[in-house]
């Protein structure tokens, strides 16, 4: 062990040590009792970053009212507009109760990581400069990114969401960006707290007018919240750090939703759905299509499972370049895919183009059971970034087009709650895992199927297993038919 890891461990156990004499893990924190030296706190507080850099800090009077709140509730959501100042507030209190505190454990989320890092920022940037020096005595060192540790055993997490808050005994829960954070993350937050006596402070702008973030903002009381807001109106100088021409000149760079529900907080209705409500129900129609004219191609999707989720197969027949929906086959959950291959064998017309999920272990082997009984099968691989971005792209054009005619309800249904939304990595995510969205997979799979050229199916036979199906094998593929 070098002398370097040594130190380093050593100065690690006396952190621990420190901290299970400071502060015992079941003794709770009388935040009430520490409002009393905030002010003197506060006073010796100097800006660390931006255009009022080494001045004295001033809340304005919002600020001043979030701070009382930290202290008086245990709850405290701040709905407050883009740039209002909400990362170096909460950053403030971390850097109190971290020194007034030993031993208190903290943990900040976010929907994107570097969100939550941005709070550790501030918190050596209030500690390092402060007017005290048992501040900058208790100034925090870094352990990878995302964790700080204070001299007096004080600590601070910054993770993204809050599934990593499942599971600590925490002191102090701060959710930023929660209007994006997943909903069981928020409610499963409530834990953290039992046994502390902690405080747990939310942060956000508005998004859609539903979810819990949404729940909290309207009723606050009833989910034991203090909510403090702050459009950008309020926040305008002198009473906020908002100028009024930066302000309008986002306006011009964001759209008007966008504007409406960061700097107005607005929610605004249907803006993570990615089909339109009116275009999905126009494609519902009374049916099923009857008479089926005869030598019509048939096309159907599987959305497979063998676990959790229900199995989906979603076929009908292509006529006049519309896809109607004739058949919605589900499956029990568990049911091994060779059973669902067998049953999917009976039901379906000859020569019907099946495209299956083929990602992962259980779409080889969905693949292998369709070779087995010779079902036409077309793989889909979900693997590529941009797959499924592509997939659910051509269902809407089909859906605003009016190139497909539903006649399942739950389909439907589905369809209208379908989400969109960005990952907090910047990544494309369609679905939401509180949803089903099986029946939504099955037919974008169908309709994968039903884009193809009439030459794709039926004539031409079964396609090769385990190939793509698109691009260079596609055109091998007919030239050895020519030849």
């Amino acid at each position: 062990m070098t002398l370097q890891l040594q130190e380093h461990e050593a100065e690690s156990l006396r952190l621990a040590l420190d901290h299970a004499a400071s502060r015992l893990p079941t003794e709770k924190i009388n935040f009430r009792k520490l409002a009393k030296g905030w002010q003197a706190f506060q006073d010796g507080l100097i800006v660390f970053d931006g255009a009022r850099k080494g001045e004295q800090f001033k809340p304005y009077s919002y600020q001043s009212a979030a701070f009382n709140s930290f202290f008086a509730h245990p709850k405290t959501a701040l709905q407050w507009s883009r740039q209002t100042g909400k990362t170096i507030s909460t950053g403030a209190y971390v850097t109190y109760l971290a020194k007034q505190a030993p031993g208190l454990t903290a943990l900040v989320a976010s929907f994107r990581h570097e969100q939550s890092i941005l709070l550790l920022d501030a918190v050596y940037g209030w500690s390092r400069l402060h007017t005290d020096p048992a501040y900058r005595d208790n100034l925090p060192r870094r352990r990878a990114t995302t964790h700080i540790y204070f001299r007096n055993g004080s600590r601070l997490f910054a993770v993204p969401h809050g599934e990593a808050s499942l599971g600590r005994a925490l002191d102090l829960l701060i959710f930023d960006e929660s209007q994006s954070i997943p909903d069981d993350d928020l409610r499963s937050s409530s834990p953290t707290q039992s046994a502390t006596g902690g405080r747990r402070i939310w942060i956000g702008c508005s998004y859609a007018p539903e979810g819990f973030w949404y729940e909290v903002t309207e009723a606050p009381k009833r989910h034991g919240f203090t909510l403090i807001r702050v459009p950008y109106q309020d926040a305008l100088a002198p009473n906020g750090p908002l100028i009024a021409e930066a302000v309008e000149s986002d306006r011009l760079l964001l759209s008007p939703s966008q504007f409406k529900m960061n700097y107005e907080l607005v929610a605004i209705a249907g803006i993570n759905r990615f089909f339109d409500r009116l275009a999905v129900e126009t494609c519902k129609v009374a049916g099923p299509l009857d008479p089926i004219p005869q030598g019509v191609v048939w096309v159907a999707g599987w959305d497979h499972a063998i676990v959790h989720d229900e199995s989906i197969l979603m076929a009908g027949p292509v006529v006049g370049g519309v896809f109607h929906q004739n058949l919605v086959l589900s499956f029990p959950r568990g049911m091994p895919l060779n059973r669902q291959a067998e049953r999917i064998k009976e039901v379906l017309p000859q020569g019907c183009a099946l495209t299956v999920d083929s990602t992962g272990e259980s779409g080889i082997q969905a693949l292998s059971e369709c070779a087995r009984l010779s079902i036409q099968t077309q793989p889909f691989d979900y693997a590529a970034s941009d797959a499924k971005a592509h997939l659910m792209s051509d269902t809407w054009q089909w859906i605003q087009q009016k190139k497909v005619r539903l006649y399942d309800t739950a389909t439907i249904d589905q369809l209208v709650a379908f989400r969109f939304h960005l990952s907090s990595s910047g990544h494309e995510i369609y679905g939401d895992s509180s949803r089903a969205d099986d029946r939504v997979n099955a037919l974008a799979l169908a309709i994968q199927a039903a884009r193809q050229p009439m030459y794709d199916f039926g004539a031409l036979g079964s396609w090769e297993i385990g190939e793509p199906q698109e691009g260079p094998s596609l055109r091998s593929f007919l030239a050895r038919l020519e030849r």
